[in-house]
């Protein structure tokens, strides 16, 4: 069942390479940091509410946890007046020490493991099957999620795009002739919690941060325009996961922690091109 692991890991990358293109023209790569750190408060909340783990209320428990660290990183800089890395720091770390105290304060009824919190359950994908009451096996469920997450955005990306690049090259030209550029920012954010949220659970907060920042810096280093890094920014992301998924298999090693280091390699390989090519001319 690799196929199901590694159908997964590209999906994950396939969804961090859009969003992440797109928010590190805005300088907001970090803001993926808060996201998937504030999540799990939000996780732990809604299994004590729920009394077990319903999909359904955990996904709104964790994009309501992250809808309120954007919010509290807008007013700590706005009212503050603190940088956004500051603002960043403050809430991220914050909220994921919340959610830990959480998980020990209430370990004996809540079934999510710090370790797993870090570094995902791609491994044991295969096994979290979605059967219906009818006995009909649907395949993994985090396969479903994710593959949904995906079309969102390409849907949401595909009829945004103009009104994305013109906010992000000329915010003030788009403010004025086109439409307002807070609904599509605002949109932009949602897809970020939605592949945080969707990614979390099946890839770990570790991989999902690495795919969301570590293709779209990669694909920046060698493109000129914004298809190209977007394309590059899928195409490293979905090479890291199957180097890192065959390179964890032959060595037994850490799945996602196999995936983010060969995610870094393939930067490493680029950026010492890239500087290479510049010493030549």
């Amino acid at each position: 069942m690799n196929w199901a692991i590694a159908a997964v890991a590209i999906l994950v990358a396939i969804n961090g390479g859009l969003v992440g293109a797109m928010m590190m023209l805005r300088r907001m790569s970090m803001i993926a940091d808060a996201v998937v750190h504030s999540i799990l408060p939000g996780l732990v909340m809604a299994y004590l509410i729920q009394g077990h783990r319903s999909p359904l209320a955990m996904m709104i428990g964790a994009l309501v946890a992250s809808a309120l660290s954007l919010l509290l990183i807008g007013w700590i800089r706005r009212v503050l007046q603190l940088k956004v890395d500051s603002a960043i720091g403050v809430v991220f770390t914050t909220m994921f020490a919340s959610g830990i105290v959480l998980i020990s304060l209430f370990a004996n009824r809540v079934e999510i493991d710090a370790d797993c919190v870090l570094f995902g359950q791609l491994a044991y994908v295969p096994l979290d099957l979605w059967i219906r009451p009818s006995g009909l096996n649907l395949g993994p469920i985090a396969l479903w999620e994710c593959g949904i997450t995906t079309v969102v955005i390409v849907s949401f990306l595909w009829i945004a795009r103009r009104a994305l690049l013109a906010s992000a090259f000329d915010p003030t030209f788009h403010e004025i002739h086109g439409t307002n550029k807070v609904v599509w920012r605002v949109g932009l954010m949602f897809m970020t919690c939605l592949f945080a949220v969707t990614s979390f659970h099946a890839v770990g907060a570790v991989m999902v941060m690495a795919f969301f920042i570590l293709p779209s810096a990669t694909a920046y280093l060698i493109s000129t325009t914004m298809r190209a890094l977007i394309g590059w920014s899928m195409a490293f992301g979905i090479l890291g996961a199957c180097l890192g998924l065959g390179l964890a298999i032959a060595l037994n090693l850490s799945i996602a922690g196999s995936m983010v280091c060969v995610l870094f390699a393939l930067f490493l390989l680029i950026s010492a091109s890239v500087a290479k090519a510049s010493i030549a001319h």
